[in-house]
């Protein structure tokens, strides 16, 4: 008992306070599916105005799917937007632009 009383006024005593930008940044991980990033947003940036919404990266896939322009989807959804996607969707979907050449 006295352990776990212990641990519990320990964990209490480093509550960790994240910023805006780590806020936007959990939750684009959470969009992906990390669910540690999904638990800390949950319990620290509930109350924050996020960007970047589950809605805000599901509208970005879409028009990735349509257009796969990165300049245009970073013109059209923020800087941050390519975060949006996992490695396979971008590999598949995103076109190559004079400043990305096509793998080979």
């Amino acid at each position: 008992m006295r352990l776990f009383l212990l641990l519990f006024l320990f964990s209490c005593q480093f509550k960790r306070n994240f910023s805006d930008e780590e806020c936007e940044g959990l939750s684009l991980k959470a969009y992906r599916g990390f669910p540690k990033a999904l638990h800390d947003f949950n319990t620290h940036c509930r109350d924050r105005k996020i960007t970047y919404t589950k809605e805000h990266c599901q509208r970005a896939l879409a028009d990735l799917i349509v257009n796969g322009r990165a300049d245009y989807l970073v013109e059209k959804y923020g800087k941050r937007v390519l975060e949006c996607f996992s490695e396979q969707e971008k590999e598949r979907f995103l076109r190559s632009t004079p400043e990305s050449p096509a793998k080979e």
